[in-house]
């Protein structure tokens, strides 16, 4: 009797465990989509060439508007599925699928804006694309800045994407699964 109580209780704690696991996961994603996404709004400047002024943000190339909207749908996910986390309600095969939909989407806008900012920094020669970054040191920097924040946002979105189905790979008692 006291052993079932004692694996009751291990259980339970296991679950707890993994609960807030899963929560924490999503609140660091959250926090870090959302100020990834608000430090690439805000990053913008203005550089003078003799009479011309040109402007460096976000709204120049259209991947680091895909930067932001990616990071915006990530953080909103992240927060709207917190109830269902902890309500058990998350464990499902469909929040597991739109968990791998939303660390896709994750990947695909740093990737992008990761991709846009390579040429951006040392230009493509073969396509006779200079680097800019010369120009707009203080937008290239806060750039990349914002690239390594969402990284590390891709990495919870990966974390909280494979905690729920692992956590339910284990095996049932008295079955050999091997």
């Amino acid at each position: 009797m006291a052993s079932a109580v004692r694996k009751t209780n291990s259980e339970a704690m296991a679950q707890r465990r993994e609960m807030m696991s899963q929560v924490f996961c999503r609140i660091f994603a959250c926090a870090i989509s959302a100020l990834a996404a608000i430090l690439m709004a805000f990053n913008r400047e203005t550089a003078v060439f003799g009479n011309v002024q040109m402007q460096a943000d976000y709204t120049t190339v259209s991947t680091f508007k895909f930067f932001i909207a990616g990071n915006a749908v990530v953080s909103a996910f992240c927060l709207f599925t917190l109830p269902m986390i902890v309500s058990s309600q998350g464990k499902s095969r469909f929040m597991h699928a739109a968990d791998l939909v939303i660390m896709g989407l994750e990947v695909a806008a740093a990737a992008s804006a990761t991709a846009v900012s390579y040429v951006g920094k040392y230009g493509n020669e073969s396509a006779g694309w200079m680097p800019v970054c010369g120009y707009f040191p203080n937008f290239c920097n806060k750039t990349e800045a914002c690239l390594a924040i969402n990284f590390l946002g891709c990495g919870f979105c990966y974390i909280f994407s494979f905690l729920l189905p692992v956590s339910e790979l284990k095996p049932s008692e008295g079955t050999f699964h091997g």
